[in-house]
């Protein structure tokens, strides 16, 4: 899947300092003030000022506490449904210098979503929030979700995301032992030291592996004593001028001794050659993201295995991603006609017997018949909108860089 969207989330959070962090009696704020320091993929536009971060401030004199996040722009709470703003607050009232309360705020879908402690999650009433001098998102939380009566840090992101093309604007805020103020200054940072056309570059990232993707079909298994086996695939769409729902299910089972298997979605084109193989990666598991509401829109996925012995155990596995939200026709990231016209799309897993991924056997599916509707793959379903589950996977991975601060 594309990782450009997880990237440059998790670059702002790298590339982006403070000014200043003033913390008084029951008060922490930070601000920056050195200009337009947004990281951009693709033309946003205008809607860089709008997720600029001026400062953000919590207040706890007495509960509920009070966050304030100030932009150079408009906080968007109206808009388009082809265009999405999110702002998150992430408080440590532990002093664990983690995340512990996480408030995500996703527009024009007006949900606010709060995980607080280790496992709470609730959906904010619109009581709860409101927009002052069109800047400044205030946020009213109960005391319900501190783990103590202080707070020892706060940050935040910010960003808009086109989702026709996927363009997007991110600003950040970190926490403080994560960035500290002495050894690095936005003003230390300029536009000639990050060119928008190179960055994010994969292989500049430590967690990159530097290989580079091979189209599964010409690769030859290693291991015979092994097999995988895709039993089941299922796409069913329901999807209107306006929302969608999209499940998809891929399932089966493997025998011998399989350490762990991956799987991997291509599209070929009417030469049967591989597209945007570079941008595509094998994703091992097992691999889980819980449900979840983000931009709006309600996002499972996992790949596990699903025997008896739990998601380790091989012997059986499934495949499983659901989204339900806004939909609009022009998010459609593959052309229904195009693919009619001789393109394919085509699952593959691939079992390995040995934690360095060196012996392994494979299978594959081509679901082209089943994301266009034609192998019963529900009601009213353009390939477009099958596909747009895995731009919205990706984006998923941001909830996971922001979870991974907390406990």
């Amino acid at each position: 899947m594309n990782k450009h969207l997880i990237l440059i989330m998790t670059g702002a959070l790298l590339f982006t300092a403070f000014l200043g962090t003033v913390s008084g009696a029951n008060e922490v704020m930070k601000t920056d003030l050195t200009g337009t320091d947004v990281l951009t993929g693709g033309t946003v536009g205008d809607e860089v000022d709008n997720v600029d971060i001026m400062q953000i401030r919590v207040t706890y004199d007495s509960f509920p506490a009070m966050a304030y996040l100030r932009v150079v722009g408009d906080i968007v709470t109206d808009g388009p449904q082809t265009m999405s703003y999110a702002y998150v607050f992430l408080i440590d009232s532990t002093g664990d210098g983690e995340a512990d309360i996480d408030v995500t705020c996703s527009f024009p879908s007006n949900v606010v979503v709060i995980t607080y402690k280790e496992s709470g999650m609730a959906i904010l009433d619109t009581s709860k929030y409101s927009v002052q001098n069109s800047d400044t998102l205030v946020i009213e939380l109960s005391q319900q979700y501190f783990s103590s009566d202080t707070v020892y840090d706060i940050a935040a992101v910010s960003s808009a995301t086109d989702l026709t093309d996927t363009s997007t604007a991110v600003d950040g805020l970190d926490f403080d032992d994560l960035a500290d103020d002495d050894d690095t200054s936005d003003d230390d940072i300029s536009d000639d030291d990050i060119d928008d056309d190179e960055w994010p570059d994969d292989d500049d990232w430590p967690d990159d592996d530097d290989d580079v993707t091979t189209d599964p079909k010409t690769e030859t298994p290693t291991d015979d004593s092994i097999s995988v086996d895709i039993k089941k695939v299922s796409f069913d769409l329901d999807v209107t001028e306006d929302h969608m729902t999209v499940e998809v299910k891929v399932s089966g089972t493997t025998s011998g001794d399989v350490h762990h298997c991956s799987n991997i979605m291509l599209t070929y084109d009417e030469n049967g050659n591989p597209e945007d193989l570079d941008d595509n990666d094998w994703e091992a598991g097992p691999d889980t993201t819980e449900r979840m509401t983000f931009f709006g829109y309600t996002i499972e996925q996992y790949f596990k295995g699903t025997g008896d012995g739990g998601e380790d155990d091989w012997s059986e596995w499934e495949f499983y991603a659901y989204v339900d939200g806004p939909y609009d026709e022009n998010m459609t990231l593959v052309d229904e006609d195009d693919l009619a016209e001789g393109k394919s799309a085509v699952f593959y897993v691939r079992a390995f017997s040995d934690e360095g991924e060196t012996m392994w056997n494979q299978d594959s599916k081509d679901v082209t018949d089943e994301i266009n509707g034609d192998g019963g793959g529900g009601d009213d379903s353009p390939v477009g909108a099958a596909l747009i589950i895995l731009g919205f996977i990706a984006a998923a991975g941001v909830i996971t860089v922001f979870s991974g601060r907390r406990k």
